[in-house]
């Protein structure tokens, strides 16, 4: 009737507008429009630290080492639940630290970047029978580091290009090599791969870093000049100099023999 009030129409009626609409009977569980009830996907994500310093690689073997006398747990058998309040400490992963407590388990040693004698020899082995870079990681992982993702393909490629391959020249650099690298440069640019494959006994980082010293010793020599700009041409122009200089001097010894 007119006039009286309803109960079905009480128990529906809306909230003040600024509130999600529930019926009235469930008042008590209204959530403000602006309030969120979960954050954002975005503010949950965790930013984890992912390069290893000697300080921290020391942290990690350090509290794992630790953990494992206090749980009476071999640190080879720990896994990524082992590790977790080590990792928020250390502000990386567990998978993370627990790949690198791996890496430190195999090399025997906390240097940074250390490979071990079985993984090298895996290398080695797979070189020989044409393996490809991904196998050779898989092959690491699994005979080394019991299945974990220590090591990847690029990782392998590096370690054969820079320390493994027997015909890489370690030695000094000649002043016709320099002569070689310079110009290379000059028509390549930063393509060191390229570069790489011409010079063949040198590695990509041994070429960089030898570019980079060439520079910088031309640069110290010029420091006391206005314009010490060093230019690649000039750089060529003094090792072509050399050549010559040699080559007179190697005449000039002929000659006295004679």
């Amino acid at each position: 009737m007119e006039g009286e009030n309803n109960p079905e129409e009480s128990l529906i009626s809306p909230v003040p507008c600024n509130y999600i609409y529930f019926p009235t009977f469930f008042q008590s569980l209204v959530v403000p429009v602006t309030q969120a009830p979960f954050p954002p996907v975005e503010e949950n994500k965790k930013k984890y630290q992912r390069t290893w310093d000697k300080r921290h690689i020391e942290l990690l073997y350090q509290l794992s080492h630790e953990f494992s006398q206090n749980s009476h747990k071999a640190i080879e058998d720990l896994k990524e639940t082992d590790l977790y309040h080590i990792a928020t400490q250390l502000n990386r992963s567990p998978a993370h630290c627990l790949s690198k407590l791996r890496e430190i388990i195999a090399t025997g040693t906390l240097r940074p970047g250390a490979w071990s004698a079985p993984e090298d020899e895996i290398i080695n082995e797979s070189v020989r029978k044409n393996k490809k870079w991904g196998f050779i990681a898989k092959e690491i992982n699994l005979r080394v580091h019991k299945g974990l993702k220590v090591r990847t393909g690029k990782q392998c490629k590096e370690r054969w290009n820079n320390h493994l391959d027997p015909n890489v020249n370690k030695g000094p650099w000649s002043n016709e090599e320099d002569l070689q690298l310079l110009e290379l440069y000059k028509a390549y640019g930063n393509k060191w791969s390229k570069i790489s494959q011409i010079l063949k006994t040198r590695t990509e980082n041994s070429i960089k870093n030898r570019l980079k010293s060439l520079i910088n010793v031309k640069k110290q020599e010029l420091s006391s000049l206005e314009n010490s700009n060093v230019t690649i041409e000039e750089l060529i122009d003094e090792r072509k100099n050399r050549e010559v200089v040699k080559k007179n001097l190697s005449i000039s010894a002929g000659d006295i023999q004679n």
